[in-house]
């Protein structure tokens, strides 16, 4: 599977922002719920950075070659306004892990992506991104949509077009496939303030 060069960004003005998750209310399961998946393991942790917030959330598990888990939202917004995903990463250090942020857009119409029983869309685009995190301490990361790889050609329509019109549910999911940066080490990743955004530049 092919993806992007991961290029972290650094923080810049934004025109426009439209806030996906911060954590600070404690609690994973609610607005928006989130789903997780095999090994990863997921725990909201007081930020000692209170710039960024009062909590993140901290990921970690135990990776079988390479592969950790995974978590997911619904999120069901119009993306159209916006020219990029921004982030806050916290790195451990040059082994902190790997991630792979997956972005679904809705291309029939059913405010829903339909899978296969090994859990691939049907009907909708899947686009990638993945992140090598081996940084020490937190670092906002801005991934313009257009860096994003189509990983399902033939599927859904093939073009980025994420907003909610004509009967179209706009961004339907977000998903962040962890790995380790070793066939059996562990993932140490802090995750925070997950927005849509629309850069000056």
């Amino acid at each position: 599977m092919s993806a992007a060069e991961p290029v972290p960004g650094t923080a810049s003005e934004y025109d426009k922002v439209l806030l996906l998750e911060n954590f600070d209310d404690g609690n994973i399961s609610a607005a928006p719920e989130w789903w997780k998946f095999d090994r990863l393991e997921t725990t909201i942790a007081e930020a000692k950075d209170r710039r960024r917030g009062q909590f993140y959330l901290q990921l970690t598990g135990q990776a079988e070659n390479y592969y950790v888990g995974g978590l997911g939202a619904y999120i069901g917004k119009s993306a159209a306004e916006y020219n990029a995903l921004a982030l806050d990463i916290y790195g451990a250090g040059s082994n902190s892990g790997t991630l792979r942020v997956q972005l679904f857009d809705d291309d029939n119409g059913t405010y829903q992506v339909e899978q296969d029983k090994n859990f691939k869309p049907t009907h909708d685009d899947q686009r990638e991104y993945e992140i090598v995190v081996d940084w020490e301490g937190w670092r906002t990361v801005e991934i313009p949509f257009s860096r994003f790889v189509d990983v399902n050609p033939g599927i859904g329509n093939d073009r980025w077009d994420a907003g909610a019109t004509g009967g179209s549910g706009g961004l339907l999911h977000i998903q962040i496939i962890s790995l380790s940066n070793t066939p059996a080490g562990r993932l140490n990743i802090g995750l925070d303030n997950l927005q849509l955004v629309k850069t000056a530049k």
